[in-house]
């Protein structure tokens, strides 16, 4: 078992609802982390992508199993900072959703390579299962 949280992006969730190359290595993964969270901008873009691919209720099953971060006024304060200019609005929600974790991140996983390279230089441990 992993210590600290997960924290996993949209990129990875949607993986999670429609089959992608990814996945299996994703599911293994993700059965080291006992705590595995997103921010509620996760659950709508997750929900969004279900929603277009016919599968509204798989999305759910796969909600169910996270815990989520509220957007509170620190973390969107620190979303607009975080980050590259390049970074864009909903992943730097993310990115600041993690960084909030502190001490209780273990890692992040994600697949979007613009995140990720923030992420890495914001200090944090990037897991893309299945990328590379």
């Amino acid at each position: 078992m992993a210590d600290g949280s997960l924290y996993c992006d949209a990129s990875a969730l949607v993986k999670l609802v429609r089959e992608e190359r990814e996945t299996a290595a994703l599911l293994v993964e993700l059965e080291r982390w006992p705590t595995q969270v997103t921010s509620v901008v996760g659950e709508v873009e997750v929900r969004r992508v279900a929603e277009r691919a016919g599968v509204a209720e798989r999305a759910g099953m796969v909600l169910a199993e996270l815990s989520l971060i509220e957007l509170d006024d620190a973390i969107r304060r620190l979303a607009g900072r975080v980050g590259s200019r390049v970074l864009r609005s909903l992943d730097a929600i993310h990115l600041a959703s993690a960084v909030s974790l502190r001490d209780d991140l273990g890692a992040f996983c994600c697949y979007d390579r613009r995140l990720i390279a923030d992420a890495e230089a914001a200090g944090l441990t990037v897991l893309s299962p299945g990328l590379h």
